[in-house]
This record gives C-alpha cells, structure tokens and sequence, in this order.
C-alpha cells in the first residue's frame, strides 16, 4: 500500500491508541474497509479504457516505408503491411488509377488513455476487384486491427494492374460495434499514364514501370 493510501487511512481512522474495546475495533475495521474499497474504485477508474470518437486530420497520397508483411484473410488480396516513415505527398481525395500510388489517411482516436491498446474493426468498401491468384471477387474489406488511443493512420497500396478500377472507396474505423470515423475517396483514370503511353507510341517504345511488392489494405502504423 502507498504512503498516499495510508495517510487517508490514517486521517480516516484518526490516532491508534494503545488499547481498543471490541466496538472501537469494530468500527475502525469497517471504516478502514470503506476507505480500502474508495481507493480500489479510484483506482479502477482511472484505469478505464473509453473511447468517445475520431477525427480525420488529413488524407491523401503517402509514401511509406513497408517494415512487414502479414496474412490478413478479410482483405482483397489476402496480406496486409505494417508500415513506417508514413509522409503525405499530397492532399487530395481523387487518387489516380496508377501503380504504385498509395493513399489514405490520418486520424485520431480520442478517449482515455493516451497510447492505451484497443482493437479496432477497419471496413473498406470499393469498386468490385478480382484477385487473379484466388479468382475472387471483393468490394468488401473487414478485418481486426491492435490499435491504440492517440494518433495513427491507414492506407491503400495500388500495386497490381488490376486493382486499377476507378470508383468511390470508403474507409471506416469503428470500435465495438461505433463508428468512430470515415474517408471518402474517387479513384479516377490516370491521366499521367496516358499521357505516358502516348509519348511511348509516338516514339516506338512502352513506357517503363517500376516494381513494387504485393500488398493490401494497411492497416495502422504507429508514427
């Protein structure tokens, strides 16, 4: 027991005599019960996990660094990332249909306490997409997501053709069964890449493209 907790016993309670009859004794360990069960409850609640809501402080397209790669199966091409160095290179809700374009956003959780572990639920609606691996068709995406009350953030990574269908994606956070937060984006045709192929049929060439590793849904990152 803290020295804080045996000072409000011991003003509770009042000086220790040298000797007791049965009734003061009585009373003083139902006092000193009363005070120990207040202290435990104070305690408890200063320990509880709450969680009021989120808030969306920026989206857009990111680049990040991938730090891992996991199994996810409620996600549209079955992995996920953890990710790091998560930097906004642009703000803007229309995302170009172009490999290699990652984009989502930033939010924080608000509740109490700071950095306190929670499990999130991460729901992603888009476009329907077909996985050439597993022949399955998604425009689904729900899975659980260790998180934490504080600021963090979520992503998609374009890394395959086709995953390339243009159409609204939305992004929702929700947490025992409340919705705690959503973003909205509209995948629209590259403009860039057109432009590029242009450029390589008037010069007899194909444009060149960068490879990138597999990836899905990302979920949450600590920054």
């Amino acid at each position: 027991m803290s020295e804080s907790m045996l000072d409000v016993i011991g003003k509770s309670l009042g000086g220790s005599p040298a000797f007791e009859t049965s009734d003061n004794m009585n009373m003083k360990v139902v006092m000193l019960a009363a005070v120990v069960s207040v202290l435990i409850s104070c305690v408890k609640s200063e320990t509880k996990i709450s969680v009021i809501g989120a808030e969306v402080t920026e989206a857009g397209i990111y680049s990040a660094q991938v730090v891992k790669e996991f199994s996810t199966p409620g996600v549209v091409g079955g992995t996920n990332q953890g990710l790091d160095a998560f930097t906004l290179v642009q703000a803007t809700t229309n995302i170009p249909a172009r490999v290699g374009t990652r984009f989502g956003f930033r939010y924080t959780i608000h509740g109490t306490h700071s950095n306190v572990p929670i499990v999130l639920t991460m729901v992603a609606e888009h476009p329907p997409l077909k996985d050439p691996k597993s022949g399955k068709t998604q425009s689904r995406d729900e899975y659980e997501l260790h998180s934490w009350i504080g600021r963090t953030y979520t992503s998609y990574s374009f890394d395959e053709e086709w995953e390339l269908i243009p159409g609204k994606w939305r992004f929702e956070v929700w947490h025992k069964g409340q919705k705690l937060c959503e973003q909205c984006f509209l995948v629209v045709p590259d403009t860039m890449q057109k432009s590029s192929n242009e450029i390589g049929a008037v010069n007899g060439s194909q444009p060149s493209r960068t490879a990138t590793n597999r990836t899905s849904s990302t979920p949450s990152s600590r920054r």
